[in-house]
């Protein structure tokens, strides 16, 4: 009995001993497999910062690669700038060596006849001076670019042009001595082929292209119209005072002097007031429908030609844009047939002039139009105020008050 329980006891402590084994094995088990799990995502951060640095490396030899290409195309442009410019052909299949021999020699071959071109020359040469007579004086020529007359005088002084037959005559202004041996030169030859100056006038109708001249018959039919109304406005004016004065005698029924102011009927007020006198006698109905008919009749007259100025001043501005379309369309086209600058100046100039010149003459007549219509509105008020005036003094006379 004491055996067993020995026994078990053995087993017992055994078993404890090979459970702490196995839990410290475990443990170390575990320790073992939390460090290579650290070790893991140590490598896939390793592995994302590889992946990272090599999208980014190969994005920076795309544009090494990109840049190396675009260097290497302008070289070549550069390389044909200079073998157009040099006068070098060269072959398909023709070896680098042999170009750049064949390019040098072709620099050295232009250098050599700019430098022909440009050297001096002094010598006697009988031309015709700024006053038409011929006179032998010393000229300086500047290679193929130009040559000079220094003459003893301002009308022996000047730019030397010869005639297909060889006579030799001066152009341009005399150069004037600049100082130190200086001369006034003209190497581009522009001041001597130059076309002679236009007034702004000119240029400034030159410059408008075709559009310009219906923008300005419009301006001006626009602005024949506003004289002829504003003639018509103080022509016709109607003053307070005619009124005061044909109710003041009206209200004391002294018709023979109302007749007298009235009769003429060179106003719009003395015609109102003229139709609603003679219809003195007949029914207030029909003395209202006279007044009322005198006044649609002047409206018409006051409103004459006022449909024609609105129509100028709309029609103005549409044509300078017109005129602005058709000079943006040539700026374009020679863009496109890559013309100089003279030809794309043209088609600006035609495209903002015409706009100018457009709102130049809209926004004037737009303002007198608006005038206009105001003044006719308190016209016709004025009107309608007399009318009713003169009924209402008609039927205080004849007792017929309503």
């Amino acid at each position: 009995m004491d055996r067993a329980k020995a026994k078990e006891a053995a087993a017992s402590e055994e078993l404890a001993a090979l459970r702490r084994e196995v839990q410290e094995e475990h443990a170390a088990l575990q320790e073992k497999i939390r460090q290579a799990y650290a070790v893991l995502e140590t490598a896939k951060r390793a592995a994302a910062d590889a992946s990272l640095e090599l999208v980014q490396a190969e994005e920076e030899f795309k544009a090494l690669k990109l840049r190396s290409a675009l260097a290497s195309a302008k070289e070549q442009q550069l390389l044909r700038e200079l073998l157009i410019a040099a006068d070098v052909p060269v072959l398909p299949d023709q070896p680098w060596s042999e170009i750049f021999a064949a390019l040098k020699q072709g620099i050295q071959e232009q250098l050599d006849v700019m430098r022909s071109g440009a050297a001096l020359r002094r010598y006697e040469l009988e031309v015709l001076d700024h006053g038409g007579k011929a006179v032998a004086v010393p000229v300086l020529e500047i290679g193929s670019v130009q040559t000079v007359a220094l003459g003893s005088g301002p009308l022996q002084r000047g730019l030397v042009e010869t005639t297909p037959d060889g006579h030799a005559y001066l152009v341009g202004v005399a150069p004037e001595p600049a100082g130190d041996g200086m001369i006034a030169m003209d190497v581009s030859r522009r001041l001597a082929s130059a076309p002679p100056q236009k007034s702004f006038l000119q240029h400034y109708l030159s410059a408008g292209g075709i559009f310009l001249y219906p923008i300005l018959a419009v301006g001006v039919f626009g602005f024949v119209l506003v004289v002829e109304r504003l003639i018509n406005i103080f022509r016709h004016r109607s003053p307070p005072e005619l009124l005061d004065a044909v109710m003041e005698y009206a209200q004391h029924a002294d018709w023979a002097n109302v007749h007298k102011l009235v009769d003429g009927q060179a106003t719009p007020l003395q015609r109102v007031l003229h139709s609603g006198v003679h219809a003195r006698e007949v029914a207030r109905d029909k003395m209202e429908a006279h007044i009322e008919n005198a006044i649609l009749e002047e409206v018409p007259r006051l409103e004459r030609s006022m449909t024609m100025i609105a129509a100028c001043a709309a029609i103005a501005p549409l044509l300078g844009l017109l005129g602005t379309v058709t000079g943006m369309i040539q700026t374009f086209k020679s863009l496109g047939l890559d013309a100089g600058g003279d030809a794309l100046s043209q088609g600006i100039s035609e495209a903002l002039i015409t706009t100018q010149v457009g709102l130049v003459v809209a926004v004037p007549l737009l303002l007198l139009h608006a005038s206009f219509n105001r003044v006719i509105d308190r016209r016709v008020i004025r009107l309608e105020q007399a009318g009713h005036a003169m009924m209402a003094v008609i039927a205080e006379q004849s007792g017929d008050v309503e």
